[in-house]
């Protein structure tokens, strides 16, 4: 990836790489891209580098959820950790959960951290509009 300045950053976390090459196709043109396959790399991306938007699959193959990564950077923020963390993530703006298996209680949960559902697959414009 060429970091373009004048490009926002895009994290897309998903387990299945068929997807990240699917959203990247769709992404690659606007967005810096930043590319991961766990909960693990998402929240370690978001308290060490910062991005502007962030798309998590919620159903990932690893420790952490995209749920559990959106709890955890909350919780940091919340418990005063964003500064000991050097969270450079103050600057994300908006925060999508992608899942085909979303319930009641995950779709309450990440609106409450201000996250966006949306189930899986999506149509690729509405995807795009989302981030606009």
């Amino acid at each position: 990836m060429t970091e373009n300045k004048d490009r926002p950053f895009l994290l897309i976390a998903d387990d299945e790489t068929r997807i990240l090459t699917a959203y990247s196709r769709v992404f690659v043109e606007d967005y810096n891209l930043i590319l991961v396959t766990s909960g693990e790399a998402a929240l370690e991306v978001i308290r060490n580098f910062g991005v502007d938007y962030a798309l998590l699959d919620n159903s990932m193959n690893s420790k952490l959820s995209g749920l559990d990564v959106l709890r955890t950077k909350f919780q940091d923020v919340e418990n005063d950790l964003g500064d000991i963390l050097g969270y450079k993530s103050n600057k994300l703006k908006k925060i999508v959960l992608n899942s085909g298996t979303f319930t009641p209680e995950i779709i309450a949960s990440a609106t409450s951290y201000g996250a966006h559902c949306l189930e899986k697959p999506p149509a690729l414009e509405v995807l795009k509009n989302y981030f606009r």
